[in-house]
């Protein structure tokens, strides 16, 4: 496999916002493009069909579930998109055919790595972000990080926008790094990515209905730190260390616990606050130069050398809450200082850092009970994460479409932060069942209002009303930008109802 060659002609198989985003690419560098899906109306079809009637080297093919005999032939490349799961029945039989006529499968991942690696003098910085929750917020921080250390870079991948759209969108002025969002489904077909700095920031129990099983999930968030110089592991959550093929270059560790290494970090006690600090030779002071590429010293964590604790912000300083953030900011902290970049611009950028929508996002005030945004945590691991962080007596809403998930883990953080727990949703059942022996009331509902509405019953002055789902959104709403937005404007009317000001 040519790893720096790009294909000439390429099969897009789904045709969502990935999908769109690699035709456009494709046919910007002058491939041949077939477009598939097994939709008869995909979404964005009219943008499809002027995208073919611009380029005659396109063509579309519309509700196709299977490949023909002679599907591939002529093509040296397929793009599959990363929504659909290769355990399917036709993405199996896609594959297959793909590799019986020795077409390659390659993610738009690969493509990236195979584009930037074609042009001439140009060598950015490449930072990877996956785990199962964070991903955004450190994504996000990382950018507005390098941003104020002077450098261009722009945020891609599974956050938004596609990476090959921002290739296209920035093709006569591409960034000097890209901060890259990555996930479990667009590292299964990914066999080549240079990166300078990558982090796995977690790992629980998720998208079971996508892969096989665990093991899987966890190979495909290892393959980052495999094609990384340096990785950035979370010392209270390591277990990706066991997935791991390849000797780590270098590394640097975070967590809640104290910092022992030069180069980590974690958090000290000092008088009445909690500071975020890093291990360091003598100081911490840099010169804010534009970082320069060096040579990294191998080092195994045995080897590598103690160094005096530097106290760095205190915590309260940052304006995102809870446990899981202060994990998120060391992370994005210790990335950007892989590729060399000095404190002062990471540590003022992180502190005027307020977060993004729908992610333990405060949205008011109502007779004393605090509500919460956080639609975003669509899985078990961000829901403990949101009710570990946030430490306050909690009424929490539940439910959606589970993913095949075991909800126990919830148990032990419901029992001691949680007054109340509210069930909507497809999966309601299935919730119930396995938090059965819960300590505090699960009560059934039937709509986002009406879960608002119970919540504000149930809760006591000082309380807080969670929606942190732990379950994706599709069962009621378009998405879970979709799901957050609708809670906030059921709490906006629900204070109007009590006759407060909107």
């Amino acid at each position: 496999m040519n790893t720096y060659k790009l294909p000439q002609s390429l099969v897009i198989f789904g045709l969502g916002d990935s999908g769109l985003a690699t035709a456009k690419w494709a046919l910007s560098q002058g491939m041949l493009v077939k477009a598939i899906d097994t939709r008869e109306v995909p979404p964005m079809l009219e943008t499809w069909q002027a995208l073919q009637e611009n380029h005659p080297t396109m063509t579309l093919q519309l509700h196709q579930e299977l490949p023909k005999e002679h599907e591939l032939d002529g093509f040296e490349a397929i793009f599959i998109s990363p929504g659909l799961s290769p355990h399917q029945a036709n993405i199996k039989a896609w594959i297959e055919l793909a590799r019986e006529k020795n077409v390659e499968i390659l993610s738009e991942v690969s493509l990236f790595d195979r584009f930037i690696k074609t042009q001439e003098n140009y060598h950015p910085y490449i930072i990877g972000i996956t785990g199962t929750n964070g991903k955004t917020t450190v994504t996000c921080m990382v950018r507005d990080m390098l941003n104020a250390c002077g450098i261009d870079a722009v945020a891609a991948g599974n956050i938004s926008p596609p990476i090959l759209q921002v290739c296209v969108d920035r093709a006569s002025n591409l960034p000097q790094a890209w901060v890259l969002e990555l996930s479990s489904f667009q590292m299964f077909f990914t066999e080549s990515l240079r990166l300078d700095a990558a982090t796995v920031l977690n790992v629980t129990q998720d998208h079971l209905d996508w892969h096989k099983d665990m093991d899987e999930y966890y190979s495909e968030k290892a393959k980052l730190l495999d094609m990384s110089e340096v990785v950035v592991i979370n010392r209270d959550d390591d277990r990706i260390r066991h997935y791991l093929k390849k000797p780590i270059q270098r590394e640097l560790t975070f967590g809640i616990s104290q910092a022992k290494y030069i180069g980590d970090m974690g958090l000290i006690h000092q008088g009445d606050m909690d500071w975020l600090a890093t291990v360091e030779e003598t100081d911490f002071a840099l010169p804010e130069t534009t970082p320069k590429r060096k040579k990294q010293t191998q080092l195994i964590p045995q080897e590598r050398p103690e160094g005096r604790v530097v106290d760095l912000m205190p915590i309260d300083a940052l304006h995102v809450k809870g446990r899981h953030n202060i994990s998120n900011a060391m992370a994005a902290l210790l990335l950007c200082r892989a590729i060399g970049c000095g404190w002062d611009g990471l540590i003022r950028a992180l502190s005027q850092y307020r977060g993004q929508p729908h992610r333990t996002e405060f949205v008011r005030t109502i007779r004393e009970v605090d509500f919460i945004d956080d639609s975003k945590g669509t899985n078990v691991g961000s829901t403990v994460a949101a009710l570990n962080g946030l430490m306050k007596p909690t009424v929490l809403i539940l439910g959606g479409v589970g993913k095949g998930q075991d909800f126990t883990p919830l148990i032990e953080p419901i029992n001691r932060y949680a007054r109340c727990v509210i069930t909507m949703g497809v999966d309601a059942a299935v919730i119930e069942q396995d938090l059965s022996t819960i300590h505090v009331p699960i009560l059934r509902v039937h709509s986002l209002k009406e879960a608002v509405q119970t919540a504000m019953q149930q809760a006591k002055a000082g309380d807080q009303v969670l929606l942190s789902p732990a379950c994706a959104s599709f069962d009621m709403f378009k998405g879970y930008h979709h799901r957050g937005q609708c809670f906030v404007e059921e709490v906006r009317e629900l204070a109007l109802d009590m006759g407060e000001v909107a």
